[in-house]
């Protein structure tokens, strides 16, 4: 008689994308922690594929909006209005006939025009520019200001600037803490799959060594999730249709890729 081992079938774990593989990987574990028996014997590697998988999923989460994001918005909007506000009044200055008071308007609109800062422009940079353009409107040419009675929007402007690169920098540490380095997932795909190998050995070593019958339930189940991927997940790449069993010739070696 020819013995005839039950062993874990082989699949294509490359082939699929990342929120099956993830699904793959977890619903294994599920049903290899159901065996209390296996889990005291190869401990260690089951451990070693959890870590992974939960590894997998930190890689794989999809980035939530900033905290922060609202605050910078409202506060772009508040500082971009303001400021096109105290452009709007030192030019409200041009019709006046008073000579000094002329002589600021021209003194102040050559500087807003000098900064030439645009509301479009990105965001970091405009917020850069205006805080040395609120700093000469409080040095170099606050008697300007106070002559054009422009204190109030100058005050306003800095505070509303302030504010955005306060809620700006948030953001960008927010980000940074979040930050997953490039290749993160790929990565971790790799190493839940070489546990996920690792730990299939061991299940088919234990099987073959001591019999398939303390095994063969576990083993039945993953088969039959493995088969359920092929036909679902992992279509038209001539796995699990190649003949009436839906087993190809290499299904009854150890898993590989």
């Amino acid at each position: 008689n020819i013995f005839i081992m039950n062993e874990i079938k082989t699949i294509s774990l490359s082939s699929m994308n990342n929120g099956a593989h993830f699904a793959f990987h977890s619903e294994v574990l599920k049903l290899i922690e159901t065996d209390s028996n296996l889990n005291e014997k190869i401990s260690k590697p089951i451990n070693a594929y959890r870590k992974s998988i939960l590894e997998e999923q930190k890689a794989i989460k999809v980035p939530q909006k900033s905290l922060y994001s609202d605050d910078v918005a409202k506060s772009d909007s508040e500082r971009d209005a303001l400021y096109r506000g105290l452009k709007n009044a030192v030019s409200a200055y041009a019709a006046v006939p008073n000579e000094d008071v002329k002589q600021s308007y021209k003194v102040l609109w050559q500087l807003i025009k000098d900064y030439n800062i645009k509301t479009t422009t990105q965001l970091d940079k405009t917020t850069g520019l205006l805080i040395k353009f609120i700093d000469e409107l409080e040095t170099t040419y606050v008697k300007d200001v106070k002559k054009l009675s422009l204190n109030n929007f100058v005050t306003l402007l800095k505070e509303a600037n302030e504010r955005l690169r306060t809620a700006i920098s948030k953001r960008n540490e927010e980000r940074s803490h979040n930050h997953k380095p490039a290749g993160a997932l790929k990565q971790a795909r790799v190493i839940t799959d070489d546990n996920f190998k690792l730990v299939v050995k061991y299940i088919n070593a234990y099987a073959l060594i001591e019999g398939s019958n303390a095994y063969d339930s576990l083993i039945n189940q993953i088969n039959r999730f493995i088969d359920r991927y092929k036909v679902q997940v992992i279509k038209g790449r001539g796995q699990g249709n190649n003949n009436k069993s839906g087993e190809t010739p290499s299904e009854n070696k150890p898993t590989t890729e």
